[in-house]
């Protein structure tokens, strides 16, 4: 398909269908604008692949969707590699340019900026119209290091992400996420916790959790759970 020759809005890659990043650019430059974009990558293919650099291609998602920059709303790129760090193709190298996208749905490692673990990790990584992150925090990320910079970025909100109005964090391993949560509340944000699942639980981490999925108290719904994962009132 000739470049801004059709009038498609969305595009959705589901964990079946695996292309390599140069023929995903290809592919996402014949929309004329382009509004929805998921990527599901958690092929079972992958998963043993030593080659898996080779497979996902050289060029990484910023610039595969640089194309659609000017129009891409909804972003939502989803995987279950199981590796420590994801490869460097499969992570945002700076979304400012992205000026329409207003929901950002990835995984921590997909934004944060050189050390993914320091404070600043998400500076001058979003743009300024952005009102939704969702950020999974896989269990093989370490929980504090990663907890503090989404607390640094729930602080620093009207710097980094002026327009965001809800935070929601999907982790797999236990941090306690009371801090953020009161970060939010005073920055006006919503913000959700999502519950681990029950296998991943310890006893020790149940005894120190009240709440584990919330919101802030800016929002009109809050879903609380108890220790014994019983939904509270």
């Amino acid at each position: 398909m000739p470049p801004g020759s059709n009038n498609i809005e969305e595009f959705h890659f589901k964990k079946e269908c695996f292309v390599s990043s140069e023929i995903l650019a290809t592919v996402l430059a014949s929309p004329r604008r382009l509004k929805t974009f998921t990527y599901d990558l958690s092929a079972a293919h992958l998963v043993d692949e030593d080659n898996l650099e080779q497979e996902l291609g050289s060029m990484n998602l910023s610039i595969v969707l640089g194309c659609q920059e000017e129009s891409l709303e909804y972003l939502s790129f989803t995987t279950s590699l199981p590796h420590v760090t994801l490869p460097r193709v499969l992570r945002f190298h700076g979304l400012r340019g992205f000026q329409s996208l207003r929901d950002l749905h990835c995984p921590y490692e997909s934004v944060s900026q050189n050390d993914p673990e320091i404070c600043t990790a998400f500076v001058d990584m979003f743009p300024s119209s952005l009102e939704t992150l969702h950020l999974k925090i896989t269990l093989l990320s370490p929980g504090e290091a990663r907890g503090r910079c989404v607390e640094h970025l729930a602080k620093n909100c009207p710097s980094i992400a002026p327009a965001l109005r809800e935070l929601r964090v999907s982790p797999w391993s236990y941090y306690d996420w009371q801090e953020c949560e009161n970060l939010c509340s005073k920055s006006g944000l919503i913000f959700q916790a999502d519950k681990m699942p029950d296998d991943e639980w310890v006893p020790h981490q149940r005894a120190s959790s009240t709440h584990y999925a919330s919101s802030s108290h800016s929002s009109d719904e809050v879903d609380l759970y108890s220790n014994d994962g019983e939904e509270q009132e």
